[in-house]
């Protein structure tokens, strides 16, 4: 584990009627204009979701799964929905072999042999976010989907500009992305580490 001695210096925000999160400004912005609109608390959800898997990829995306949480006050309950992954159709039980000659990763799980389970075709699941989100919205969500999610659209059309921080997380999977050639292409033009602020998108 490792301790830092970073704190936070914003100042405490209070509001009456609604709050947005976000680990980016960006997406934050999103909520509210949506809130602003006419949206409930469901459409700024979704659209703070679409919005956070433009401008931090790393952290989230529609390859993804979501677990979303709510009260809808038409009904007077608090709601759920849970939109894991999925594993495909054509999955078995005996499809991955136990690498018993590492340490146990995160959340105590083993390694697979030939890090099957880990990287490449084979690791990945049915991705759930997109379904589970629009599950939500189409229980709850009070604005048209197309409203929604435009201005996710409109950021990605943008572009973005690159944060120290998927910076660092490319130097740190730079040599993983060069066998995975059309985004290190994307995110490395002509073989080059981008550069903090440069443009991607």
């Amino acid at each position: 584990m490792t301790r830092t001695d970073w704190h936070a210096t914003r100042d405490v925000s209070v509001g009456e009627r609604a709050a947005v999160s976000a680990g980016d400004p960006a997406a934050v912005a999103v909520g509210i204009a949506i809130l602003e609109a006419g949206g409930n608390a469901f459409d700024a959800l979704v659209a703070t979701a679409f919005a956070s898997f433009v401008v931090e990829p790393a952290q989230c995306g529609v390859g993804g799964y979501a677990r979303i949480a709510g009260f809808a006050a038409a009904e007077q309950r608090a709601v759920s929905v849970d939109a894991y992954l999925r594993a495909p159709l054509a999955a078995t039980e005996d499809m991955f072999e136990i690498d018993d000659s590492k340490p146990l990763k995160y959340y105590e799980t083993p390694w697979t042999r030939g890090q099957k389970a880990e990287k490449g075709h084979l690791s990945v699941g049915v991705p759930g976010a997109v379904p589970g989100f629009w599950e939500a919205h189409s229980r709850w969500g009070r604005l048209p989907w197309r409203e929604v999610l435009q201005p996710a659209i409109d950021l990605a059309d943008q572009g973005l500009a690159m944060t120290s921080s998927q910076l660092l997380q490319v130097c740190e999977h730079h040599e993983h992305l060069r066998h995975l050639k059309p985004l290190h292409d994307h995110l490395c033009p002509g073989g080059e580490l981008p550069k903090i602020a440069g443009q991607f998108g």
